[in-house]
């Protein structure tokens, strides 16, 4: 919610207050690395969003294995994003 409000530094702050409470390899890892990612898209940091989507899909599949559909559905329109930004930025 707070990274739909353009809050991005409040919502990388509270990932990271969770990760200092639970650890780097919780439950939800994959998922609050999706979410910097997403916060670092929206504030233009390409290279920053490319690299927590990375840690993010290599987590799912250490967590999730198979069961991962959903998470992939928006891996995967993110990596999109990404891969145009990066594209339309080089031309």
């Amino acid at each position: 919610m707070l990274t739909e409000k353009s809050r991005s530094a409040e919502s990388d702050a509270l990932i990271e207050e969770i990760f200092r409470k639970a650890g780097p390899d919780n439950g939800a890892a994959d998922y609050l690395h999706f979410q910097y990612a997403i916060n670092a898209l929206n504030s233009g940091d390409i290279t920053r969003a490319s690299r927590h989507l990375a840690l993010a899909d290599s987590l799912a599949i250490k967590l999730r294995g198979d069961d991962d559909t959903y998470f992939r559905s928006y891996s995967n329109l993110l990596h999109a994003i990404i891969d145009f930004t990066q594209t339309a930025a080089s031309n």
